[in-house]
């Protein structure tokens, strides 16, 4: 990485991809007037390692056209993320950035000229390089939009990452595995270690009871007596397997202690294929980075079945994938940053819906899930319809 950033003169985040640092060597090279077409996931829009590319294209005037695709698995079928088009120019002249939206091979063939092919205009202004750009092009091309009064996710907690162990086939442990082990209670503790252990949107203590009762692997090690000769030898053995010199574990002192997590009461699937994972966790159990958790603040604590309620329903579902990070192959990924600027209902548009109508959807969705849904968009729909008469 320090000799790429010498040789392009800037400096990387470390989780930019190989098609960013391209991007950055190609506008370094584009003569005066010179004209570029760059191919790239649509997904960089969204990134972090994305803000100063980005900054690049607005404050020189680089960036004329964003070409995005509906129909990109027929143009690129070997994809394998979300594709997009950027046209540059270096003319230093500002205009206003066009956004077209191809959505089949027969438009491409119709157009004489792409660059007087477009459907909605953006200035400089309208697309902050430290915003997220998707949610902005979406909503142009997008029938969804973001309901007045809308708030973040974030006024209301946060959502964060599940715990990463760097070496989960060592952390992650069964019944049987921890009475092989004669490993005591105090040094485990319940843990969601695989996201499809979960099958259903409502988590309760029955169904944490009956995955132990199948042997998964539902505990985690969370050495709490390091002196414990059965934690020492199971340690030794995870250090004769070379778990201690993996890159997390490595950087921890010492290697095996985990960061702290308490329960998530809203667990929230990294990733997904179609609609969005979205788990009500009534256990004990924390989770590994398979979820995200949601940690709810002083504002938020009584509100969470009604989040819960909100994200499970068809609209809120929509608006979250307005932050999603697309792979190619309808597969989305989501950062906890991603989830904390997702819009939600304010907390006086909450107040329009009854708590007892929540708790029964939350019972009828631990037996019917698709009904739960139906309940859940009938409630929002009051939100929304509310607002509209006022």
């Amino acid at each position: 990485m320090p000799k790429i950033e010498q040789q392009i003169g800037k400096k990387l985040v470390g989780y930019s991809n190989i098609a960013s640092i391209f991007l950055i060597k190609a506008l370094q090279q584009l003569n005066s007037n010179g004209r570029l077409a760059f191919i790239l996931p649509f997904e960089f829009f969204n990134t972090g390692y994305g803000k100063e590319i980005k900054k690049t294209l607005i404050e020189k005037h680089l960036l004329k056209q964003i070409i995005i695709f509906a129909n990109e698995k027929d143009i690129f079928p070997d994809a394998t993320t979300t594709i997009c088009i950027l046209l540059c120019e270096n003319n230093q002249l500002q205009q206003d950035i066009k956004i077209t939206n191809i959505k089949t091979t027969q438009e491409i063939k119709d157009i004489s000229n792409i660059s007087n092919y477009y459907h909605h205009k953006l200035t400089n202004i309208q697309l902050p390089h430290q915003q997220k750009w998707t949610p902005i092009i979406l909503s142009l091309i997008s029938p969804q939009k973001i309901p007045e009064g809308f708030c973040q996710l974030s006024e209301y907690g946060t959502f964060k990452r599940g715990i990463a162990t760097g070496a989960n086939d060592f952390f992650a442990l069964n019944k049987s595995r921890i009475e092989q082990l004669e490993i005591n209670d105090k040094n485990v503790c319940l843990c969601i270690t695989k996201s499809h252990l979960i099958k259903q949107t409502i988590f309760t203590d029955d169904d944490l009871d009956l995955l132990i009762k199948q042997d998964k692997r539902i505990y985690c090690l969370d050495v709490k007596e390091s002196n414990s000769q059965a934690v020492i030898n199971y340690l030794k053995l995870g250090e004769e397997k070379g778990y201690h010199q993996r890159y997390l574990t490595k950087n921890r002192n010492p290697w095996y202690k985990l960061e702290k997590r308490e329960p998530a009461p809203i667990l929230f699937g990294v990733f997904n294929r179609g609609r969005l994972k979205v788990i009500r966790n009534f256990t004990t159990g924390i989770n590994f980075t398979c979820y995200h958790g949601f940690y709810a603040n002083l504002l938020g604590h009584n509100l969470i079945d009604k989040l819960f309620i909100y994200l499970i329903s068809d609209l809120g579902q929509e608006i979250i994938k307005m932050n999603k990070r697309s792979y190619g192959n309808q597969l989305d990924k989501f950062e906890p940053r991603d989830l904390n600027n997702g819009y939600c209902p304010n907390m006086k548009q909450f107040n329009y819906i009854n708590q007892k109508d929540v708790n029964k959807i939350i019972k009828i969705a631990k037996i019917d899930e698709k009904k739960a849904i139906l309940m859940s968009n009938h409630l929002i729909k009051q939100i929304i319809n509310r607002e509209i008469t006022k």
